[in-house]
């Protein structure tokens, strides 16, 4: 019986597990509705304008045709997730039907890719552990089975931290070439990692501390290859609205929902009703479309009102902010995005909401599994804050190998960058970056568990 209990086995019925759990979102939420899942429809609809002539504008599925910038250029979305969903309109307007099994593939790769980069890292066991994790993560199959950019953005990310992994790990500089790549190619998957750039190049200053010439190249190399993949579309925009940005996502999500998180308002509906009643005051325009607001015309406005508000109120800013972190530790929801596909409903319930009831009992009674999910992210950070600061304070008791010092140094920096910069209203499928590199961490601890029990 024991020949049969292997890490291959556990990984194949979990495979079949996840297969049959998939298949059965095909009758519980259909393929019907994954056109009209939020955001679903602005990818599709520009996969389609670069499929029919190669151009990233705002049709009619991206946009009403009252809308001021309808067939105008698009520069809200980034044209990577597009892209790759292009080559399905060949299958017609319904093509889309079949995206869900290329992404199931995808995350089963992603499965792969973590269990490269947990082994480059710490060890074979840890890595089928964290493997195994990410196997049962059910917001992860979720999002493989809707038209979201997640899937692909996660194989993306982990491809570019495991080439980065590599060239710390002392790899030929083809490493640091193909990572520049790979993270390009995220951003314009999903610009939330926009800024990870800064990120690597912290991480190679303290890599190649000992060496100017090796970190003056290295770090020059890295810039201008990043730079280099990323022109294009920079090049695309300067040409279309004589700006240079990336997308108007940044500047847009201050403004539409930052300034409120910031403010510490409650009701978002009032802030965004009141920013809107604002905004046609102060410039004369009478809009009401999506795409006309996420037009680089605003771009201007967008980021005055951005400056105007950290101005005057920056501390308020960061205590708000510090406030939405700790939101994402306790009260994420984020295992519960599956019941959207079983049943239709979306929980926005959390702690926060259990704290502000009258019947709490009633409250856990009807949300226990919400309020689990959240423990469990929550004990994910606590792991991950108690394994830098023993890896810190006391490093001699991890037995980690001493080139793993980058490596958990790039590590740590994202998990600290994806908290930073936060998940508008605690989305479940936004904080998957952030959990699968918690896995990893946790992974290391249930591998590690004895031994950390018997060095205290």
């Amino acid at each position: 019986m024991r020949k049969y209990l292997t890490f291959k086995n556990l990984v194949v019925a979990l495979a079949v597990l996840r297969l049959a759990v998939f298949c059965s979102f095909f009758f519980s939420y259909g393929v019907d509705k994954l056109n009209d899942y939020p955001d679903s429809d602005h990818y599709w609809g520009l996969a389609k304008s670069i499929h029919d002539n190669w151009s990233f504008v705002n049709n009619e599925i991206v946009a009403k045709p009252e809308a001021l910038t309808f067939n105008q250029p698009n520069a809200f979305r980034t044209p990577g997730y597009p892209a790759v969903l292009s080559v399905f309109w060949n299958f017609g307007d319904q093509g889309y039907i079949f995206i869900p099994g290329l992404q199931f593939l995808l995350g089963l790769a992603a499965v792969y890719l973590l269990y490269r980069l947990a082994k480059l890292i710490f060890s074979v066991k840890v890595a089928q552990t964290a493997a195994v994790l990410l196997l049962l993560d059910p917001t992860f199959l979720t999002v493989n089975f809707l038209i979201l950019s997640d899937t692909l953005f996660i194989v993306f990310f982990l491809g570019f931290l495991w080439l980065a992994i590599r060239f710390l790990n002392g790899g030929p500089r083809r490493f640091l070439l193909l990572s520049a790549l790979f993270l390009a190619l995220t951003i314009l998957i999903r610009p939330v990692v926009i800024y990870v750039p800064v990120v690597v190049l912290m991480v190679l200053i303290y890599h190649f501390r000992q060496s100017f010439q090796k970190l003056f190249v290295n770090v020059l190399f890295f810039i201008l290859l990043t730079a280099a993949f990323l022109s294009p579309w920079y090049v695309r925009n300067y040409l279309d609205f004589g700006q240079i940005f990336l997308t108007t996502l940044p500047s847009y999500n201050n403004w539409r929902y930052n300034i409120g998180f910031w403010s510490g308002e409650s009701d978002l509906a009032g802030y965004w009703q009141a920013a809107q009643a604002a905004y046609r005051a102060e410039t004369g325009q009478v809009i009401s479309e999506f795409a006309d607001y996420a037009d680089p015309a605003n771009l201007a406005y967008y980021q005055q009102k951005t400056r105007e508000f950290l101005s005057s109120h920056f501390w308020l800013a960061v205590k708000h902010q510090a406030k939405r972190m700790a939101l994402e530790t306790i009260d994420p929801r984020y295992y519960n995005h599956i019941s959207q596909l079983y049943r239709g409903q979306y929980y926005d319930k959390g702690y926060s909401q259990l704290l502000a009831s009258a019947d709490k009992l009633d409250f856990i009674k009807h949300s226990w599994s919400m309020l689990l999910s959240s423990l469990i992210v929550f004990l994910l950070f606590v792991n991950f804050v108690r394994f830098y600061f023993v890896y810190f304070f006391h490093r001699r008791k991890m037995a980690l190998e001493p080139k793993a010092v980058s490596a958990l140094l790039l590590l740590g920096l994202l998990i600290a960058y994806f908290y930073l910069t936060g998940a508008p209203g605690n989305i479940e499928r936004y904080l998957l970056p952030l959990l699968i590199l918690e896995y990893l961490i946790f992974a290391h601890t249930l591998v590690n568990f004895k031994r950390l029990i018997k060095h205290g």
